[in-house]
């Protein structure tokens, strides 16, 4: 397949999604049945993920990724080779070049031919970017969805098979217990790259297992909201954190405000509790102990607390806040910025845990210092939950990875 025909069946599949009662909209009502989500909170996440998957972003994705598989001179031959074609005249063997046409072109094996992405189920969706990786890479892949949420990367192949079917035939979806060794034996044999994405224990299970394993393990995320956030500021920063139940490592989990704390805790309750309206919580009583314990911690601390008189949203105005994730259940922990010398100090000190800073109504300065402490990304407080395709996951380019990796690298 040239460059054109893969960017032209992924474009044609995202685009399908977003049509009015297409596959996105029809997998949203089906994930928000077995869930206990609402509806429409998943089904506007997922749209969100397709519209930045669209051509525009793919062919920066693919551009950006190339170039920086390039910067490593071992790497070049590598990705001059994935780009050329596939001498064949079959269509069903041109689709992606056998090792042994890759090392023809390029003198050498170019890249995995086969990779297993081993997904999360946090967040709905995130079969999205694992198949786009794989593809843009010319690599045939094996998508493994996890126990929860097996909806939308099924959603997705039926919609490639059916808009792009060339494509289809290089990717996979199975779903196995993890841990069954009567699978997962002959299959890690097999592939040639591992991408891994979950809670420790997933990734210590499997981290010496594969070759070229690739791991995004638990991060969290944090905002500051400086002293012109603008119009309906604390409806959008409602909106990011009950997107996916606050479960995704994009999910804020505390914001810094340069106003008076007290003021925007109240105007971020009012924000919250006409999300509820709009976005039911999921009930989930695992998360309502954590939810309480946050609450009275910060009682402890001196500060207040903000909620409906259930465990349904909470926003605890916390003088001192713990530099750590919460306990989730669209509970925001709302505290005064303390000063860019000790916010850039803890964030420098924490930001190998951290995956995103969101910043709202800040000096551009502020931005790109936060850039400079190590954090993966840093972007707009109201689209933190919005990553462009392609985005530095844990900081690291999946794509420039499986593009610039030699079968059987580590």
């Amino acid at each position: 397949m040239t460059d054109a025909d893969i960017l032209d069946g992924l474009h044609a599949v995202f685009a399908a999604g977003l049509e009015d009662g297409g596959w996105i909209d029809r997998a949203a009502t089906r994930l928000a049945h077995e869930r206990g989500e609402s509806a429409a909170m998943i089904r506007f996440g997922l749209r969100r993920s397709a519209a930045a998957h669209l051509r525009p972003h793919l062919e920066r994705q693919w551009s950006e990724a190339r170039m920086e598989a390039a910067r490593h001179p071992a790497h070049r031959t590598q990705t001059e080779a994935a780009t050329r074609p596939a001498p064949s005249a079959r269509p069903e063997a041109a689709v992606y070049p056998t090792h042994s046409a890759q090392a023809e072109a390029g003198g050498r094996s170019a890249r995995p031919r086969l990779v297993l992405q081993v997904l999360a189920g946090n967040v709905p969706g995130l079969a999205f970017p694992a198949a786009v990786s794989t593809l843009l890479a010319r690599c045939a892949g094996i998508l493994k969805p996890a126990r929860d949420e097996r909806v939308t990367a099924s959603a997705f192949h039926e919609a490639l098979r059916f808009h792009a079917p060339a494509l289809a035939r290089a990717l996979d979806v199975r779903y196995w217990t993890g841990g069954d060794s009567s699978v997962e034996d002959e299959l890690l044999a097999a592939v040639d790259w591992i991408v891994v994405s979950g809670e420790g224990a997933t990734l210590e299970a499997l981290r010496h297992r594969a070759p070229g394993t690739t791991l995004h393990g638990p991060r969290w995320s944090l905002g500051v909201v400086g002293e012109n956030p603008g119009q309906g500021w604390a409806g959008k920063v409602a909106r990011e954190v009950c997107l996916h139940e606050q479960r995704g490592c994009l999910s804020p989990h505390f914001v810094f405000v340069a106003d008076e704390p007290a003021a925007a805790g109240r105007e971020l309750a009012r924000a919250m509790a006409e999300r509820q309206s709009e976005w039911p919580a999921a009930k989930r009583p695992e998360e309502t102990s954590g939810v309480l314990a946050a609450r009275a911690a910060a009682s402890l601390r001196g500060g207040s607390v903000l909620d409906p008189g259930t465990a349904d949203w909470t926003v605890l105005v916390d003088p001192d806040p713990v530099w750590e994730p919460g306990p989730g259940g669209r509970c925001l922990r709302v505290a005064p910025y303390p000063g860019d010398t000790d916010f850039f100090r803890r964030l420098r000190e924490t930001s190998k845990s951290i995956q995103v800073v969101g910043f709202m109504g800040c000096d551009d300065r502020l931005l790109r210092t936060a850039t400079d402490c190590g954090v993966p990304w840093v972007t707009s407080l109201d689209a933190i939950q919005d990553p462009p395709a392609g985005w530095r996951a844990d900081g690291r380019s999946e794509l420039a990875e499986l593009l610039g990796a030699e079968a059987g690298d580590s």
